[in-house]
């Protein structure tokens, strides 16, 4: 009987250190997106950019989301990652014509879901229960 309780202790312990380091894992990548993002939304608010370099800086965060897309797609939902790829895309599509405005609108959309995955996902008895 012993012998199980230590079994299923380190299983617990080790599923519990692994979450741990993966929440980590995820919260610093998308607070470095969500800080990619908000350089290009204070260039766009600040008018502070030359021709093609917004479109440039948005393909830049898009390349780094998809290098980690298919090691997030293990443990986080799908749904939520393609809310994220979508709002990229609309971010980048809005930039190339111009349209500044809804830009913006998309980057704020962006961020949002971006925290509400780490939110969703973290070890709080809340997501637990």
């Amino acid at each position: 009987m012993k012998k199980e309780f230590i079994i299923v202790g380190s299983i617990i312990i080790f599923i519990t250190v692994i979450n741990i380091l993966s929440q980590w894992y995820v919260n610093n990548f998308f607070d470095a997106i969500i800080n990619d993002i908000n350089s290009i939304e204070e260039k766009i608010m600040k008018n502070d950019f030359e021709s093609g370099e917004l479109e440039a800086n948005i393909n830049d965060v898009m390349s780094k989301w998809w290098e980690r897309y298919d090691f997030f797609a293990c443990f986080l939902e799908h749904d939520e990652l393609e809310k994220v790829e979508i709002q990229m895309i609309a971010i980048n599509a809005n930039i190339a014509i111009g349209d500044y405005g809804k830009g913006v609108d998309e980057i704020e959309k962006c961020k949002f879901i971006l925290k509400h995955i780490e939110k969703k996902d973290s070890l709080k008895v809340v997501n637990i229960f």
